[in-house]
């Protein structure tokens, strides 16, 4: 991994290829037990914003597809979830025309579920995008035309002071803006816009081979120089 160029600056990149799109910001929760996305992220990452619009300083904006630098893995950990549904959450390929689906887990805590087991890790060296599965609804995608409604139901924070880590926070029913469309899609809870309903870390690490695979490695050089040796020299 270029030493530097962190996750965020790779989302940036990203992003500025994308065309743009609707910037929505999370509404309040209206739901007096859940916590809004901007409470989550202060708890998470000990900052004082005051609300969703303040947040919004640390936004990455029309972030939708991903690539990860060579060299590199990333770990998903689910960080709080308020929904009545379980959501499956995973990542998908090709981008644009998903075909194959890699599910990372099912969240079936509520609320504060860092540290509960909800990760998994990514390696493909293929550009990627993730997808949020609410049983009984519809599927959802980072890459917002492929939404059922044109809808961004997922938007993204950096963390200041750590370039290789990014928020996201899913809205896993239709939008409020929407509720004339919303019937044939979801007969559950009514549209809130608060997109806390699953809120993801994603964590860029670079791979650091294990001992065994250098020494192994090592000795595999070392045996190929000794060949080399013997046929100079015989």
């Amino acid at each position: 991994m270029h030493k530097g160029m962190g996750i965020v600056a790779l989302a940036v990149v990203l992003a500025a290829a994308l065309p743009a799109g609707a910037i929505n910001i999370p509404s309040p929760t209206p739901h007096a037990a859940e916590l809004d996305v901007y409470e989550v992220y202060n708890n998470l990452y000990g900052t004082v914003f005051g609300s969703n619009v303040e947040l919004d300083v640390q936004r990455v904006v029309d972030l939708q597809t991903f690539l990860l630098p060579l060299g590199s893995d990333l770990y998903v950990e689910a960080q709080a979830r308020y929904a009545t549904v379980v959501s499956e959450f995973g990542y998908y390929t090709p981008v644009g025309a998903p075909a194959v689906y890699n599910a990372l887990f099912s969240v079936t805590g509520v609320g504060n579920v860092s540290g509960a087991g909800f990760d998994g890790v990514i390696s493909t060296t293929d550009p990627f995008a993730f997808y949020m599965d609410p049983a009984g609804t519809a599927l959802w995608y980072s890459e917002q035309g492929l939404n059922p409604l044109g809808e961004d139901h997922m938007v993204a924070y950096s963390v200041a002071g750590d370039p290789n880590v990014l928020l996201l926070a899913w809205e896993d029913v239709p939008l409020p803006a929407r509720q004339s469309s919303i019937a044939p899609l979801n007969g559950g809870p009514a549209p809130d816009g608060d997109y806390n309903d699953l809120i993801v870390e994603l964590r860029l690490r670079e791979i650091v081979p294990e001992p065994a695979s250098i020494l192994l490695f090592g000795m595999g050089i070392a045996g190929m120089g000794a060949v080399r040796i013997r046929r100079f020299f015989a």
